[in-house]
């Protein structure tokens, strides 16, 4: 094929590289640029300064080449052989080499050799050579590496021409590949982007850092990817790829933001932007492609939205609400939520500075005035008040406000939040009152040994003196008087041991609607005549594990609280049911926390003159008490109190000035392989023979007190002051028929000394006795439940009882 003279042909190598860069680099032609980007030569200006190299083994020929171009301004070289020339391309570092027909080596291995030469391999090469037919010369030239071909001889004003042409292209191209480099650097320090280019099948063509910062990929790795490998599973299924790809085509730009896959497959928030790019002719040469890893930032977001939602739920559920008042006008406007917050129907509120106080406890309203609707402009204030609900309750609720100000010293307008806190309240009370309680069941735990030995002596000696006086004796008035405020003691600390849930207990299992049957006779003959008693007991109800004589105890002191509250009589009843305890039941009973379960649950209400919301909420309290002095302790409902929560119970009650009162005890349901024991077993024959008691105790006026409440009640008595002493009693004189003992004395307890002998007597009857509370001498580890014990103070027919019943106990197989 032939070339018109003078035309320039580019071979595919040639192109420029512009539009080579979508083309995966291992497609190159084997001479064309690799993975660096070649450096661009110092001299490429088409100046009197350009070097033009000429090999022509022809003097005639070469001075033809030569002379237009040194009269055009360049400077020329010249070499007759190939290897003069590739000596000169080496030195000289020409711009351009032209080149003929040589005598040692052809053009076209002098171009070969400039090619493989880093050096040279960007060298414009000319190549000059006869025309042959059918133009063979031409395509060898061109696909041998030159850059354009002339035919011999040449038009010297083409061969100025042409050299003129190669180096303003060549000047481009190194203006092209200097853009390139300083565009491939920048995009290899930006780190904080991904930005790579696609070709038109969505195959991966460059790389930069953040490439590998975002998605994890090194070069050799990410280059030649599919695309759609960076979508997530169902981002592909959904055809998202493709679609994001039709619309840069259509539209030229297509935004997302998603969520992509990195490398390792874990996933990233990216936004990014995907631009098509076209050639000259709008023909699609690929895609750009920029992404932004805002992971952090999508997840922060995403909290904060959470948080948003939560927070606006937690305003609902905490009852929230806000308020805005003008001082000027005294207009306050209630923000949504308000109203529930205050108890108060939507739409109701006035509107006004004295409607909003009218809502507030009258003992409250100064406070609220000065504090939450007229604060001063120094700091934030906030109180904690009630307010009167619609419905007749009452709520607490922690309001802060702050003044807004117009101008110096003057407010334009007061901001407030308040939040109910009437739970918090009532948990702190309940705490309280538990304080409180612990507080008096400690001091009545650590003084009850010593009031109960101090009570037994003085009962004791009492109880002698009135023997040896006659019955007819005016003294024995005195005497009985004496005796009577030492019971009235007694009964007092074991109200204290009870209240502070110390008392010793004989656990059995039983059910309330026997007892109550058992004491309908008695609760009327307490209440009087002018009082109505009524059961109404559930069948169905189960039974419960607890002290039956302190559930008796408890409903004779409910009956005798119910009796005062009614002075002209009235009413009262006594009601049992079967209780599931569920969520929903459990959301109703916000007084009072009791876990899911079975109880049974014991009502006693009365038709008395009920109490104000103060007197309910003191009424477990300890020494509490309405009535006048001398006519009551203050201990009843406390001691009440007390023997319910010994037994696992809970117990509240509901009143209101006119209304009468409503105590509700809950008492969890037994196991379900306790047996009841409701009829009481036979008792012993507590007339046989008496025998000898080894008496230990370490207190002399009580030693001598129950030695002679033992010789009175027919027993023999060796009595000792201490263990040790005892022991040595036992390895001396004749056995014992039982043993009664302290348990809290100096030097070896009473325990110790018992479990001794268990161990080396074990068929000798053992009796504990103490004046200390049952839990207290079990958590000091001087008493194991299950050991028979007596309670100081107790009798002498008591005592004797509790020692012939130890003697039947232990003769049993």
């Amino acid at each position: 094929m032939s070339t018109p003279r003078g035309r320039m042909c580019w071979p595919p190598a040639r192109q420029p590289s512009i539009l080579r860069r979508l083309i995966p680099r291992n497609d190159f032609p084997p001479h064309s640029e690799d993975a660096s980007i070649p450096q661009p030569r110092a001299r490429v200006a088409i100046s009197p300064t350009a070097t033009v190299l000429v090999a022509e083994e022809n003097d005639g020929s070469r001075v033809a080449i030569t002379r237009p171009l040194q009269n055009a301004g360049y400077r020329v070289v010249e070499a007759a052989t190939g290897a003069g020339a590739l000596r000169l391309a080496k030195l000289e570092r020409p711009d351009l080499a032209i080149l003929d027909g040589l005598p040692d080596l052809d053009g076209l291995a002098i171009t070969g050799r400039l090619r493989a030469d880093p050096a040279t391999r960007s060298l414009p090469i000319l190549f000059i050579s006869r025309v042959s037919e059918g133009g063979t010369a031409q395509a060898r030239a061109l696909e041998g590496g030159a850059d354009a071909w002339l035919p011999h001889p040449p038009d010297p004003e083409v061969v100025v021409a042409t050299a003129r042409a190669l180096l303003r292209v060549s000047r481009a191209e190194a203006t092209l590949h200097a853009h390139e480099a300083r565009t491939r650097m920048l995009l290899e320090q930006v780190q904080e982007h991904a930005i790579f280019l696609l070709t038109p099948d969505a195959r991966v063509a460059s790389w930069n850092e953040g490439v590998r910062r975002a998605l994890g990929y090194d070069e050799d790795e990410f280059i030649g990817l599919d695309a759609r490998a960076l979508f997530t599973p169902e981002d592909r299924v959904a055809g998202v790829p493709e679609q994001e790809l039709a619309t840069a085509r259509a539209t030229g730009v297509a935004s997302d933001d998603r969520w992509m896959l990195r490398k390792d497959g874990t996933r990233l928030w990216a936004s990014g932007a995907t631009s098509a790019l076209r050639d000259h002719g709008d023909q699609l040469a690929g895609y750009a492609k920029v992404l932004r890893d805002l992971t952090e930032t999508k997840r922060a977001q995403d909290a904060l939205r959470d948080s948003q939602h939560r927070l606006q739920i937690a305003v609902s559920t905490a009852r929230l609400g806000s308020w805005d008042h003008d001082p000027s006008t005294g207009a306050v406007t209630w923000l949504p939520g308000t109203a529930a917050l205050f108890g108060q129907p939507e739409g109701a509120f006035a509107g006004t500075a004295d409607a909003f106080l009218d809502l507030i406890h009258p003992d409250d309203r100064t406070r609220v005035r000065e504090a939450i609707l007229t604060p001063d402009l120094e700091a934030e204030r906030g109180l904690e008040f009630r307010v009167l609900r619609a419905d007749g309750a009452v709520a607490w609720i922690y309001g802060t406000s702050q003044a807004q100000p117009e101008s110096p010293g003057r407010i334009a307008r007061v901001v407030g939040v308040g939040i109910d806190v009437t739970e918090q309240k009532m948990s702190q009370e309940r705490v309280q009152l538990a304080a409180k309680m612990q507080a008096v069941g400690q001091l009545a735990g650590g003084i009850a040994h010593e009031i109960n030995n101090q009570i037994m002596a003085l009962m004791g000696f009492t109880e002698f003196l009135g023997t040896s006086l006659p019955a007819e004796d005016a003294r024995q008035n005195d005497l009985a008087e004496v005796t009577k405020a030492a019971k009235r003691v007694a009964f007092i600390t074991r109200q204290l041991l009870a209240f502070s849930r110390q008392e010793m207990r004989q656990i059995t299992t039983f059910t309330p609607n026997t007892v109550l049957s058992g004491m309908e006779g008695l609760l009327q003959r307490v209440l009087g005549s002018d009082f109505a008693c009524l059961l109404e007991l559930d069948p169905r109800v189960d039974a419960v594990e607890m002290d039956p004589a302190q559930f008796e105890g408890i409903i004779l002191n409910l009956a005798l609280n119910a009796r005062d509250a009614m002075p002209r009589g009235g009413r009262l009843t006594i009601s049992t049911g079967a209780l599931q305890m569920d969520d929903a039941l459990q959301q109703t009973h916000e007084s009072v926390e009791i876990p899911l379960g079975r109880y049974v649950r014991i009502t006693i209400n009365d038709t008395g003159h009920g109490m104000d919301e103060a007197t309910r909420q003191r009424a477990f309290e300890p020494f509490f008490t309405t009535k006048p002095v001398g006519q009551g302790t203050g201990l009843g409902l406390a001691s009440v109190y007390g023997v319910v929560k010994q037994s696992n119970g809970f117990i509240w009650l509901e009143s209101a000035p006119g209304r009468g009162t409503t105590v509700h005890i809950d008492l969890p349901v037994a196991q379900a392989d306790a047996v009841p024991a409701d009829a009481p077993s036979p008792g012993h024959d507590h007339q046989a023979g008496a025998g000898t008691v080894l008496l230990v105790e370490d207190e002399n006026n009580l030693r001598d007190v129950l030695s002679r409440m033992l010789v009175q009640e027919g027993f023999r008595v060796h009595a000792v002051s201490d263990a040790a002493t005892a022991l040595a009693a036992l390895a001396d004189r004749p056995r014992p028929d039982v043993v009664l003992t302290d348990l809290v004395m100096p030097g070896m307890s009473g325990w110790e000394f018992g479990q001794g002998l268990a161990r080396t007597m074990p068929d000798l009857p053992l009796v504990y006795m103490t004046g200390y509370a049952e839990e207290e001498v079990i958590r000091r580890g001087l008493y194991q439940p299950g050991a028979t014990l007596l309670r100081k103070p107790f009798t002498a027919p008591e005592l004797a009882a509790t020692l012939r019943d130890a003697r039947l106990t232990a003769r049993r197989p």
